[in-house]
């Protein structure tokens, strides 16, 4: 199992996520849209500044820094 994230204040973060078996993050560009569009609404809720983000073919990548210290993992 994994261990739990260690959340440091002041501190950024790295996220990198990425699909396997050659798929696509994003077949349409309203899924992007989408992607974009809930970003915005999970960094409001959570308290996340979203300092940069990147959408590749299989990847996506963000850097953050939470507002205030708690897990956000859901």
């Amino acid at each position: 199992p994994r261990v739990p994230r260690i959340l440091i204040e002041g501190g950024l973060y790295h996220v990198y996520n990425r699909i396997g078996r050659g798929e696509q993050y994003f077949k349409e560009e309203a899924e992007g849209e989408k992607f974009v569009a809930l970003l915005r609404e999970v960094a409001q809720r959570d308290g996340l500044t979203v300092y940069a983000w990147d959408c590749y073919r299989t990847t996506t990548t963000l850097r953050s820094e939470p507002e205030r210290l708690r897990w956000i993992d859901r």
